[in-house]
């Protein structure tokens, strides 16, 4: 049996949110996302997110936790999305040229390695895309899959920690500011957090305002070029040098 292989990464999502050019802004839809990546707040929202995703184990949702900025270069425990949705529109409140379809929101997922984790072998029945229960086409026998938690809980955290640090230092244009909360999930087949940002920096032309930085961070810029030469980056290459 080959030996399991683990390695550090992040995912950008491509779908996030897009500003609909109102007042309200992205807080619906933020509200949403937030409700399923920090579902432990709710215990109604376990029972409703468990029944859309087969992957949730319930009984390890309390294991998750929830984080806000403070506002202060730091994160704090928090104890209701309101906190994180409240952060957001501050940001988006102070930032110039929203328009509609602007980008707004930048949400990350990052898992815990494979070598930082434990396998529970046939955890999860396996199932076909109609709903019928998957077998083995060999045996007939119910197929499964495995599920994945943490080796050590406390070493799990220190690289969620050092995995939210590295994407407000390195990453999200606005740094560490830019960060409205993230959340260990530790109740799915694999360890894992989702953060919530945007790509919102400090505008120089105005002091104690915000712009827009997606284009400059994420697509095409012409200030940002190949680190080999002059050529600019295009498309979602610029996140792939961090993954070097």
């Amino acid at each position: 049996m080959s030996e399991v292989k683990g390695h550090a990464a992040f995912h950008k999502h491509k779908d996030a949110p897009r500003h609909p050019g109102t007042k309200a802004g992205t807080r619906a839809e933020r509200r949403a996302l937030l409700k399923e990546s920090m579902r432990h707040l709710d215990p109604k929202e376990v029972v409703r997110q468990a029944k859309k995703n087969s992957n949730i184990v319930t009984a390890d949702t309390h294991l998750n936790v929830a984080y806000v900025n403070d506002g202060d270069g730091g994160f704090e425990v928090a104890t209701g999305i309101k906190q994180v949705l409240d952060y957001g529109d501050a940001r988006e409140e102070k930032t110039r040229y929203l328009r509609e379809g602007s980008r707004t929101v930048d949400l990350f997922t990052v898992h815990l390695p494979k070598t930082m984790c434990v396998e529970i072998k046939d955890f999860y029945p396996r199932y076909n895309p109609d709903g019928s229960e998957r077998l083995d086409p060999e045996t007939g026998e119910p197929m499964s899959r495995s599920r994945w938690v943490a080796r050590d809980p406390d070493e799990a955290m220190r690289y969620f920690v050092s995995a939210v640090q590295f994407l407000g230092e390195k990453v999200i244009p606005g740094g560490m500011d830019a960060i409205h909360g993230w959340a260990t999930n530790d109740d799915e087949s694999t360890p894992h957090i989702q953060l919530m940002g945007d790509p919102f920096a400090p505008d120089p032309k105005v002091p104690g305002m915000l712009r827009s930085e997606a284009s400059r961070a994420y697509s095409s810029h012409r200030d940002v070029v190949c680190p080999e030469g002059t050529i600019s980056i295009h498309g979602n290459k610029s996140t792939r040098f961090y993954r070097r």
